[in-house]
């Protein structure tokens, strides 16, 4: 039976910086900004180094938990969550919502 790793050790204790790294590769906003992707490394770590280590919930883990549910959202939905915003290849299945201001 193949189990996952745990975020921490998946990611070498580095779960927040890792993920944050990952979707800004996947979504294409490294290149779209003209990112340094070490300084951009370097900055997710300095974050993720906000976080104490000993925290038992309000940790990098559960920020990297939080990071991912919302950037799931925003790509899943973004004619939900970003009404004003919406272009035409970013339909999605709630296109019968209004995208109209009020």
């Amino acid at each position: 039976m193949h189990t996952l790793n745990p975020p921490w050790q998946a990611s070498n204790g580095h779960p927040l910086s890792a993920l944050g790294y990952f979707l800004l590769q996947k979504t294409g906003l490294i290149r779209a900004f003209g990112l340094h992707p070490l300084r951009l490394a370097r900055w997710l770590r300095r974050i993720e180094a906000g976080y104490s280590k000993r925290a038992p919930y309000h940790n990098a883990t559960h920020a990297a938990d939080v990071l991912q549910v919302c950037s799931w959202a925003c790509l899943r939905w973004p004619a939900v969550l970003f009404p004003h915003h919406t272009t035409a290849h970013h339909t999605t299945h709630f296109d019968h919502i209004t995208t109209r201001p009020p």
